[in-house]
């Protein structure tokens, strides 16, 4: 979702050159986009447009209509499934306030995050910086960006034009701005913030705010890669190379580019049955039961995608009391108060990942599954994975 960025403030300095309801519109539709897309990057766009606001403020009454104009565009999008979203959480007797500021602090960022890269070219530095200081976060931004963006304001700084010299100040103060507010509520900044922006408290972790501090450095880099263009046209494809030779991970055999995507194992033989079988409410388990670990529902949300099957297990900042409830007690299934609580839920099938299942755990499990083979019919079972249909209730 990092699109989310330059859209927005490619639409910001189109609206700057022409001010207006039309443009001003454009850039709150882009807005409100990222904030749909990502909750995290549309605060995040939203405090950086306010920023680039008044770095380029203009006294110019098309100016500020053009703002207007983008801020009831972003509500008008954005509002109403904020509304929902609230209101939901109201529904689910979840907090009103998702993470209290005194709660964000463990996630803030630390002087070693902004050195700590998961690239292999930098993996040679870790071992000295982690016994420095252990990172919160991993932020550095690459040697490559901030070579160019080195350049870049040099450059400009000795023969570039007033309009572009503009350019390079907002963003490396924006650039600051961020990486302050990424040390969270100790370094004051993300305290104001979290008073000043609507929202603020659905962040859980303020060291995010760093990427905003890459993005801003590769605005200042773009100057740099033209100055080298403008010196050779063939220079930019190198270093196209260059960057992504930086951005290798390590791999058992090579290293290659930090491209997020990966080919997903095939679907196992429980989830193809599912996908098969009439709609029913199903349970995986093992089933994370402590709220640290509650992340890993996404594995089983992950393989709904696949067979369309509703799910017990689940995932996001609106956690329910409901769910705490019932997120150690369920793990006991089968026995008596579990089957009153698949019950509650209408629950159809479960699965067992039985390959997380080994020595007394699957001898457990194994028993009471013998205990109770009355109400259970099996429907798949493979080494790694057992599917079962609940088929009556105990007394």
């Amino acid at each position: 979702m990092i699109f989310a960025f330059p859209m927005v403030a490619l639409a910001f300095h189109r609206m700057r050159d022409r001010p207006g309801v039309a443009s001003g519109s454009v850039l709150g539709a882009a807005l409100a986009i990222s904030a749909l897309a990502c909750g995290y990057y549309g605060l995040f766009a939203g405090c950086a447009l306010a920023w680039l606001t008044l770095a380029f403020a203009s006294r110019s009454r098309a100016y500020w209509t053009a703002i207007l104009a983008a801020l009831g565009m972003a509500a008008l999008v954005v509002g109403p499934v904020y509304y929902v979203f609230t209101k939901a959480r109201a529904l689910s007797g979840a907090s009103s306030q998702t993470h209290p500021i005194e709660s964000v602090r463990g996630w803030s960022a630390n002087v070693t995050a902004y050195l700590a890269s998961s690239s292999a070219a930098h993996e040679w530095w870790l071992p000295r910086l982690a016994a420095w200081e252990p990172w919160s976060e991993v932020l550095f931004p690459g040697i490559g960006v901030i070579a160019l963006a080195i350049l870049g304001a040099w450059s400009l700084s000795s023969a570039g034009d007033e309009r572009s010299r503009r350019v390079v100040w907002a963003y490396a103060a924006l650039a600051i701005l961020a990486a302050w507010a990424s040390f969270g509520p100790d370094a004051g900044l993300y305290r104001l913030l979290d008073r000043a922006v609507p929202g603020m408290s659905l962040i859980r972790a303020p060291a995010r705010f760093g990427v905003v501090v890459t993005f801003s450095l590769a605005v200042i880099a773009g100057f740099g890669a033209a100055r080298l263009a403008a010196w050779r046209r063939w220079t930019p494809a190198f270093l196209v190379v260059l960057l992504l030779a930086e951005l290798g991970i390590k791999t058992p055999e090579w290293g290659w580019p930090s491209w997020p995507l990966r080919v997903a194992s095939a679907p196992s033989a429980a989830y193809q049955t599912l996908a098969t079988l009439p709609r029913g409410v199903l349970v995986e388990f093992q089933f994370p039961y402590v709220s640290s670990n509650y992340h890993n529902h996404a594995q089983a949300m992950f393989w709904s995608t696949y067979h369309w099957q509703p799910l017990v297990n689940g995932y996001s900042d609106v956690i329910p009391p409901d769910f705490d409830a019932i997120a150690l007690p369920i793990n006991g299934f089968p026995d008596q108060a579990s089957f009153a609580i698949m019950k509650d839920r209408h629950v159809r099938y479960v699965l067992w990942h039985v390959d997380y299942y080994q020595g007394a755990p699957r001898d457990v499990l194994l028993d009471r599954l013998a205990r109770y083979d009355a109400y259970l019919r099996p429907l798949v079972k493979t080494p790694d994975t057992w599917l079962y249909e609940i088929v009556r209730w105990p007394e």
